[in-house]
């Protein structure tokens, strides 16, 4: 599958002209897990790649390419992934995506009501899996203000 990259990702320059923050660089090989989750709109597959039990990239595929829920759940990892290269908490990445509903729904235990939940509640799981902090009412008010 080839998916096009804008320029701007894969020059540095850009990034550190444009942004304070700096992008890890992708090693030559790293250490991938991949998820099957059950969506509303089918089988969701998640690779999680990482590097000492650390998120490092999301690449989620759904489908056949060129469906409008293709196009979205392929935004998101990109998205997703750019922001755990930046050094973002994979909790707070979690936090944001969580509960996110749309008119599809899936799963009895634990429900999953979207693509972007499903990206979130197998980031959480893959984060208890490799032994990195639980997601608590603490972690998450420290993330989400919400009161």
């Amino acid at each position: 599958m080839k998916t096009s990259e804008p320029r701007a990702l894969k020059d540095e320059r850009y990034w550190t002209k444009q942004y304070p923050l700096r992008m890890k660089k992708r090693p030559d090989t790293i250490d991938t897990v991949t998820y099957k989750v059950q969506t509303g709109c089918g089988a969701l597959y998640i690779r999680i790649t990482h590097i000492d039990g650390r998120p490092f990239e999301l690449f989620p595929e759904l489908g056949k390419s060129g469906g409008c829920a293709f196009a979205m759940t392929e935004s998101l990892g990109k998205l997703t992934s750019i922001m755990l290269r930046l050094g973002v908490d994979p909790a707070m990445v979690v936090c944001f995506l969580r509960n996110i509903k749309c008119d599809r729904t899936a799963g009895l235990r634990p429900k999953v009501y979207s693509c972007a939940d499903a990206l979130a509640q197998t980031l959480e799981r893959f984060l208890k899996e490799e032994g990195n902090r639980e997601l608590t009412q603490e972690l998450k008010r420290e993330h989400w203000e919400v009161e």
